[in-house]
């Protein structure tokens, strides 16, 4: 695809051994993804490609920041993001991926690395993306400290219910 091109290694007139390639991605590379989860963030991108007799070998090393909603109040949040991966590529009959393994046609003469770049960068985010503690919107944290401290909502007959069989079972248990 040519929205990706600048991110083609050719391979086949480099000579055996280590090579390296630096890249830096950015709102533009991410707006190239129809469905990511990354709307904005810089990277910056080293690839070490060790070309071997019967395959390549690439060591990426990725760092930079992202920039997302916050898990907890909803507002744009910068998180630090790290990613370091290597990737295998051997050659076969049909494009295939297995985990870092990745098998490309015997004729293929290059390599485009975007997809791999994308998929890293959204590994690289943490499981929860927040604020540090205190550095929330804080219109949104006292609208939720608000739910969490209603009293007057009224619970449910089904779960005063379950209430019930929880403390039966807490006498049951003592001695």
């Amino acid at each position: 695809m040519k929205k990706f091109s600048n991110f083609d290694i050719p391979f086949t007139g480099l000579g055996l051994g280590k090579h390296h390639y630096d890249f830096k991605i950015d709102k533009a590379f991410f707006d190239l993804f129809e469905y990511c989860e990354i709307n904005d963030g810089n990277f910056d991108v080293e690839v070490e490609f060790d070309k071997k007799e019967t395959m390549l070998i690439l060591d990426f090393k990725m760092s930079g920041e992202v920039i997302t909603d916050c898990d907890r109040c909803g507002s744009k949040v910068t998180i630090p993001a790290f990613f370091n991966d290597r990737v295998y590529v051997k050659f076969g009959d049909e494009l295939s991926e297995d985990e870092n393994i990745l098998v490309v046609p015997e004729n293929t003469h290059q390599l485009n690395i975007a997809s791999l770049l994308e998929e890293f960068a959204v590994l690289s985010l943490p499981a929860r993306k927040v604020h540090e503690k205190g550095k929330c919107e804080k219109e949104a944290i006292e609208r939720l400290e608000g739910l969490n401290k209603n009293d007057s909502m009224e619970i449910d007959p089904r779960w005063e219910k379950l209430k019930g069989l929880v403390k039966g079972n807490e006498q049951e248990d003592k001695p």
